[in-house]
């Protein structure tokens, strides 16, 4: 059982589920042996989180309902997890391809009962509405039960290495013809398809098709017949339907089913199934966790058997979490038999469940704790203790390796608590010698304090008398008590502040601005790491607000994110958004529940439109019900007009009828599969006329939603639900665009429900029935999405400072800070144009200076004003590799000299060109060596040494050259490897050389070749070096087999390697969802900052790994470049779209944005409510005041002015 044991980059635990061991990965991800809370045996696929999507929940309800005979039952479900994963019935066997591989095909009856077996599965999995869509011999488990099918509704939500290109999920070779054919929506068919083909597989060992590469397999496929000749007589008529090439000549699973059991009834042939075994040498079962370690237990004699639970709970820590010890602690209690815990040691690592290493000892995984009985009643026994008990042995070895000062015993409450629990509440945890020796110093401490204590008082008469001449002593005596004092507050603030920040990001979804003044709180109170990341989540986080009234009959939203108006009971509440204050009651008497209400664009008039009789026009203002002549039917052109029952359009507020007049908003209406756009009011000009399908050609919609018009009128949306949703300019350039949500967004059953424009008109928002979306106006592709399970958005609106309103169906109101995604701070050239899309970007070591490269010109910018310095630097510039494409992520060989001063980069494919940052001139060019034309040569990756002496080269004929800047001819060359990153070690001795799933180290004028390289698990393309050179960070591995029709599998963490170890220092930076494009360590080396792909900057602590803050989404696409100030104050980003953002972290600035963000800090109230335990004190102050969050969303984006890079 020595394979028990997890890897470092293991996870030890995924959701409620503590994980034991690995069994396999694939192109999915990777699967678990793991343990439930009361400690069963199951199987956690994690799945690659850059590949989920989410299936409507009736799905994943049905996919627990599949009947568990020949299925691993699925249990469990989370596909918003961080990672997502999937947890089934744990099935012990080997997989059919194992089995056919190492043991041969099957023959006569057991191949026909492992075929009932296995359409026994997929008939119960179709039964409950679940098409399976991978079904293949890796997929089917021989158990000791017979067969069983697992991994069935997986491809339904995933999209990683085995989605072709077409977006098809399966594995080729057992994929039905119709899939490859336009025929994309899996149906039972495909499944009964896949059936014939595993059997086939089965019962000859070789799969029905297979070339040498994807394209000959599907051609294959299409075009021909199986070879079933091998398969027995009573086998090979079904497999034949079943691979029909018409997917409706083929039996479905039920009629397949009945076949095979040939007049038997079901039952009896699936006993009959069941009984199939895999051959003997195959079908050894794995013991449970439990089990192993039972039976290391009763290996052992009675006194070894009474120590183990004493050396396994010193290996658990408070929270039972595993933790490391010396082998020293475990033999310190011992008293004396010394052997006894040799043997318990010797026998727990045998059976693999601890693992012993340089002197120290840890349990191989942390499933010990809930897989073995008997451990988990030790840990009950003592749970009261542990935390007791951890704090006496870090207090006892502090006070140890501290020289055994007075200063570190315990005293008071904790003393007593130590001896308390010392005394009568062990069970089965031991004190050892130390620990023995710190308790008994700490009581004698206390006892000498005090008899001290009783001579002073006593002595007090006498020491008044003298008190001139003992007043110095007096003095002392009341210094050391405040110090001990302060000592013990401050202990006291930093346990107050990590409750209150853990507080705050438990607050984050339900309450923000709650959460985002307690983080302002807990750092206030006591400054530290955990502090920190609370503050820096509260400037990332979108969420500004959640708000819901107390009760809610019916809701209504204004079209200007003001106002919200809320039936409850007999009256209608009147809220403002932004303040979450009520405003006005309305006295409307008892009404049906489902009376609809309608607020005109500003809040200012409402509309009630019961089931039955006339509609009501009241005034939110005066809370009045107005007169009308007409009934009031409902408000147009964004709620700007009044449309009533005479055929009149009234002006708002005044509620005078609008007469033909050219001026008047726009009003969009759709009828008979057109949208029909004119000036609101009778008789109103027409402006456009439109079809609904692509190119504006006629289309009749299931269903619409109401058409919106952009606020300076250039632009018309018509949510169209399952349909998309269409764009229309109105600007008279016709401009037309149809678009349905992207398969990342998910699914959802009602599509696309409400759109909104920003005020600009530059970005659109849409909602669906879980979630709400950011378009690109222009180009109508979605940038973002935030995803609210349970919330079902019905409005949304834009306010005027940019924040995003999203009313629910419920009356629950979302605000967002989408400032930075909806209007991003774009660079503009020199001649005040757009800078436009960018192939890649790059800062100067220092940060000063940014260069920007397109195919056609590199542009370079003043980092602090943003300003363009100079001209284009106008070229063919090598931005897209044409020799290869081997990586998922291409980054545009550019590179900076160490003084800024120089930057190289690629013109076309073989000449390396220097430019003069200072005058954007050419100084100097050098060519490569050409290729041929059957395999060109290009420039991949460019590096300057630190002394700009040196520029290394990587060519894409698998060389990389070193060049003498100066003489500019190659000083050094080694040869094939494929080389795509290039990274200098600070002292400039060592050259990083980073391939799509390695990175080789090569020791510059020590050895003509680069070393081993770095495991390729853990390791792809070098990205920097730490100031010291002792860490390299590389992105996670980049290979993309862009050559076939299978996509990539890609591994979006990031690695830090110990570079004189040669090992990853755990745990890796798990967090991307695509691979990360750039890294910077802040100036002081503390804080690591990587950027990625899917738009997003991550903060990590450089020590611990552990991710600061949450993640900053600013950017609409992939992040190029970033770069820290050199007072490391603030962090700039750069986007492909060429958007710039820049986070100012000093605590300070964080403050005040944050403060202002949620209107100000905590109230008393709210004070003595979450921090009961400390005097109320002012958080934001001077920062924020009181400022009302809806008056300013501050977004540091925006923070640009000439010369200046805060915002004061």
């Amino acid at each position: 059982m020595s394979d028990i044991s997890l890897a470092p980059t293991d996870p030890a635990r995924i959701g409620n589920y503590m994980i034991a061991r690995r069994i396999g990965s694939g192109g999915q991800g990777t699967v678990y042996e793991a343990y439930d809370p009361e400690g069963r045996r199951v199987a956690v696929k994690v799945l690659h989180p850059n590949g989920v999507r989410r299936p409507p929940a009736k799905e994943v309800a049905a996919s627990r309902r599949v009947a568990s005979f020949s299925t691993a039952r699925i249990v469990d479900v989370d596909l918003d997890g961080d990672p997502p994963y999937l947890v089934s019935e744990f099935v012990d066997g080997p997989s059919l391809r194992t089995v056919v591989e190492e043991a041969g095909p099957y023959t006569g009856d057991a191949l026909h009962r492992l075929a009932i077996g296995i359409a026994t599965a997929v008939a119960a999995i179709h039964e409950a509405g679940v098409v399976h869509r991978d079904l293949k011999p890796d997929n089917v488990l021989l158990g000791p039960d017979g067969p069983r099918v697992i991994d069935f509704g997986i491809a339904r939500v995933l999209e990683a290495s085995s989605t072709t290109d077409s977006g098809l999920v399966g594995t080729p070779a057992y994929m039905a013809p119709e899939l490859f054919t336009g025929d994309t929506t899996p149906r039972p068919a495909a499944d009964v398809y896949a059936w014939g083909a595993v059997v086939l597989f089965a019962g000859t060992g070789r799969m029905p098709f297979q070339r040498d590469n994807v394209a000959a397999t599907v051609h294959q496929i299409l075009t021909a017949e199986p070879d079933l000749s091998a398969l027995p007589e009573s086998l090979r008529p079904l497999v034949a339907r079943a691979m029909s090439k018409d997917p409706d000549q083929r039996p479905d699973a039920r009629e397949l089913l009945l076949a095979l059991v040939a007049g038997r009834s079901s039952d009896e042939a699936a006993a009959d199934a069941a009984a199939l075994r895999p051959p003997e040498r195959l079908a050894r079962r794995r013991p449970e966790l439990g089990q192993v370690a039972e039976a290391a237990y009763e290996g052992l004699d009675a006194a070894e058997r009474a120590i183990v639970p004493r050396v396994l709970l010193r290996l658990i820590g408070p929270e039972a979490e595993p933790r490391t010890v010396e082998e020293a602690e475990l033999r310190d209690g011992a008293d004396g038999d010394d052997t006894a815990v040799e043997a318990v040691l010797a026998a727990l690592a045998e059976h693999g469940l601890i693992i012993r290493e340089g002197g120290e000892v840890r349990l191989a995984g942390p499933a010990l704790v809930r897989a073995w009985p008997r451990l988990r009643e030790w840990i009950e026994a003592d749970r009261p203790g542990l935390a007791v008990h951890h704090r006496i042995r870090e207090a006892a070895r502090a006070w140890d390796t501290g020289g055994r000062n007075d200063g570190e015993l315990l005293t008071g409450t904790a003393l007593n608590a130590a001896l308390e629990w010392a005394a009568t509440a062990r069970t089965h945890l031991a004190l050892n010698s130390l620990e023995r020796r710190f308790l008994t110093a700490s009581a004698a401490l206390a006892g000498r304090r005090r008899r001290t204590r009783r001579v002073m008082v006593g002595a007090l008469a006498v020491l008044l008398a003298v008190s001139v001449s003992l007043g110095g002593f007096a003095e002392m005596m009341r210094r050391t008590a405040e110090a001990q004092r302060a000592e013990a507050d401050a202990r006291r603030d930093v346990a107050v502040a990590g409750v209150t920040a853990a507080e705050a990001d438990r607050l984050r979804q339900a309450d923000p601005a709650t959460a985002m003044k307690l983080s302002v709180a807990a750092w206030r109170v006591a400054p530290s790491e955990d502090t920190r990341s609370a503050l820096l989540a509260s400037v990332a986080q979108p969420e500004l607000a959640v708000f819901s009234p107390p009760t809610v009959d019916a809701t209504a939203y204004s079209a200007d994110g003001g106002t919200q108006a809320v039936l409850s009971g007999e009256d209608i509440e009147i809220w403002d958004i932004a303040t979450e204050t009520r405003r006005t009651v309305l006295p409307v008497g008892e009404r049906d529940e489902h009376s609809e209400l309608e607020l005109s664009r500003d809040g200012r008039f409402l509309i009630i439109r019961p089931p039955e009789g006339e509609s009501e026009l009241w005034d939110t203002a005066t809370g009045k019900r107005l007169p009308t002549s007409a009934e009031p039917k409902d408000f147009t052109a964004g709620g700007r007009y009044l449309r009533d029952g005479a055929g009149r359009t009234l002006r708002l507020p005044e509620l005078t009828p609008v007469g033909a007049a050219s001026d008047a908003a726009l009003d969009a209406v759709v009828k008979g599969g057109y949208v029909h756009v004119r000036r609101a009011g009778p008789g109103g000009t027409p402006v456009a006329r439109f079809g609904l399908g692509r190119g504006g050609k006629p289309r009749s919609f299931l269903n619409t939603g109401d058409p919106v018009v952009s606020d300076d009128g250039a632009w018309v949306a018509v949510p169209g639900h399952t349909d998309g949703i269409v764009l229309r300019s109105l600007d008279g350039r016709g401009r037309h665009r149809n678009a349905e949500l992207p398969e990342w967004a998910g699914v959802s059953r009602d599509g696309i429900n409400v759109v909104a424009f920003s005020r600009d008109g530059r970005a659109l928002a849409t909602a669906t029935e879980w979630a709400v979306q950011l378009w690109d106006t222009e180009t109508l592709t979605m940038f973002h999405q935030f995803s609210y399970p349970g919330f079902m958005p019905v409005a949304l609106a834009f306010r005027d400072d940019g924040a995003l309103v999203v009313g629910g169906f419920d009356g629950t109101v979302r605000t967002l800070d989408v400032r930075a995604l909806a209007g991003p701070r774009l660079l503009r050239t020199s001649a005040g144009a757009e800078n436009g899309d960018i192939a890649g970007a790059l800062f100067s070591p220092d940060g000063r200076t940014l260069a920007t490269v397109t195919k056609n010109a590199i542009r370079l910018w003043d980092r602090t004003t943003l300003r363009q310095i100079g001209r284009d630097v106008e070229g063919d510039w090598n931005v897209e590799w044409v020799s290869m494409n081997p990586t998922w992520v291409v980054v545009p060989p550019l590179a900076f000299s160490a003084d800024g001063r120089t930057l190289a980069a690629a013109r076309s494919a073989t000449v390396v060109s220097l430019i003069d940052v200072a005058t954007t001139r050419e100084r100097a060019t050098f060519v490569i060596k050409n290729g041929t034309s059957y395999q060109p040569n290009e420039v991949l990756a460019l590096a300057f040494s630190p002394d700009g002496r040196t520029l290394a080269v990587a060519e894409s004929n698998l060389t990389v050259r070193l060049w003498d800047t100066r003489t500019l001819r190659p000083t050094a060359t080694v040869r094939g490897h494929l080389v795509t990153t290039l990274v200098w070690s600070p002292d400039g001795r060592t050259l990083a050389l980073g391939g799509p799933n390695e990175t080789r180290l090569w020791r510059v004028g020590e050895s003509a070749e680069p070393g081993r390289p770095l495991a390729r698990e853990h390791s792809s393309e070098a990205l920097l070096f730490s100031k010291d050179g002792r860490r390299l960070v590389v992105r996670g591995e980049n290979e993309c087999a862009c050559a076939t029709l299978v996509g990539p599998e890609v591994d979006a963490r990031v690695w830090v390697w110990d570079t004189e170890q040669g090992r990853p220092v755990d745990p890796p930076l798990a967090g991307h969802t695509e691979p990360a494009w750039a890294a910077a360590f802040s100036p002081d080396g503390n804080v690591l900052a990587t950027v990625s792909a899917d738009g997003t900057l991550r903060l990590w602590d450089a020590a611990t790994h552990r991710p600061i803050g949450l993640p900053v989404e600013t950017h609409r696409h992939g992040v190029a470049a970033l770069a820290f100030d050199p007072g490391g104050t603030t962090l700039t980003t750069v986007g492909t779209d060429s958007s710039v953002h820049v986070l100012d972290l000093d605590p300070a600035a964080m403050i005040r944005t944050v403060c202002t963000r949620a209107g100000g800090g905590l109230s008393p109230e709210e004070w003595r409510r979450y921090i009961p335990d400390l005097p109320y004190r002012e958080t934001c102050g001077g920062e924020a005041g009181r400022t009302d969050r809806a008056a300013t969303v501050l977004d540091v984006s925006h923070r640009y002015e000439p010369g200046r890079l805060r915002e004061e």
